[in-house]
């Protein structure tokens, strides 16, 4: 009696749109960096206003006008990085829900 053995991959469950997860990503992103923004502009405001001088003074601005070109780089970066995650995440959910099914089944040839 020969076997033959079929693979079929169904979904399992129906196929879902992620996409609607790269608005809710960057949405909180955007919120995440307005906050940073606020910091970074509170602490320039109090140097400045108070009209702060010297060394450590000119440090810390520094390292505060530093921080936040860091952190626009990254809110950028960050954007593009969403694109790839939310098409990466969409990918493993459809490979995960269409799993290999192998049917076997022999052939008998029963002609008595």
């Amino acid at each position: 009696m020969p076997e033959f053995t079929v693979k079929l991959t169904k979904p399992i469950i129906p196929e879902e749109d992620f996409s609607y997860l790269r608005g809710t990503l960057s949405r909180l992103a955007e919120e995440i960096f307005a906050e940073d923004e606020k910091f970074h502009s509170l602490a320039n405001s109090i140097l400045v206003s108070k009209g702060q001088q010297g060394k450590i003074i000119d440090a810390v601005q520094a390292e505060n006008f530093l921080r936040r070109r860091e952190n626009l780089d990254i809110a950028s970066m960050f954007s593009f990085k969403v694109i790839g995650l939310v098409n990466s995440f969409s990918e493993q959910i459809d490979e995960m829900n269409k799993p290999p099914i192998y049917v076997t089944y022999s052939d008998s040839d029963d002609a008595s």
